[in-house]
């Protein structure tokens, strides 16, 4: 794999969201707390990603920031939890 680019980069932020949430369309009656932590947990991730490229950051954006990796932490223990258990 070759070093992307800013620009790659943030389309992969702007696309990521859509395409897990389109793999993730229609869960069980069982699965459906977990897929709705792993999409919550993606979305503040590429949140996070897309934010941290900004060239300057303000006090609000940085406080942005943390909130998007606190909430990230939370639920992105299901993307982790699933890494593990399926062995990816």
């Amino acid at each position: 794999m070759t070093k992307w680019s800013g620009t790659e980069m943030e389309l992969l932020g702007w696309v990521i969201v859509p395409v897990f949430v389109a793999t993730l369309l229609n869960p069980l009656a069982s699965q459906r707390i977990a897929f709705t932590d792993a999409l919550l947990g993606v979305n503040y991730l590429a949140y996070l990603h897309l934010v941290a490229q900004y060239r300057h950051h303000t006090q609000v954006i940085m406080d942005f920031i943390q909130n998007c990796l606190e909430e990230f932490h939370c639920f992105g223990l299901i993307l982790r939890h699933s890494i593990y258990t399926d062995g990816l």
